[in-house]
């Protein structure tokens, strides 16, 4: 009797409360990845922001100056590759160009 009993309350009890579980589960993770994925996509762009900023900057300076060491030109087409593989348009692309008609000063040799 109280085996019948079990089975035909208890079980669906504890089944329906198994799937409850399960599909709060569920939506916590859901929920979870959503924010993950905001999170990134707020931090690629602030990288592609600052990496932005710094190319300006390197532009703003460098052109004033009419030349560069060899390693600002590798950092700042370093800077550019990254610029792009995060999603960046290609608004920047004009200011590389005349960075790279720029002359690299020569290196001086330290003694």
């Amino acid at each position: 009797m109280l085996r019948e009993m079990f089975f035909q309350y208890w079980y669906d009890f504890l089944l329906g409360l198994f799937f409850a579980g399960l599909g709060l589960s569920f939506r916590w993770i859901v929920k979870t990845v959503k924010q993950l994925v905001a999170e990134n996509e707020a931090q690629k762009a602030a990288s592609r922001a600052m990496l932005r900023d710094r190319i300006v900057q390197a532009y703003t300076y460098f052109c004033t100056k009419d030349n560069w060491s060899l390693q600002s030109r590798e950092s700042t087409f370093e800077m550019y590759e990254q610029y792009k593989k995060l999603g960046g348009n290609g608004s920047i692309t004009h200011l590389m160009e005349s960075l790279r008609a720029l002359p690299v000063e020569p290196q001086r040799d330290e003694e």
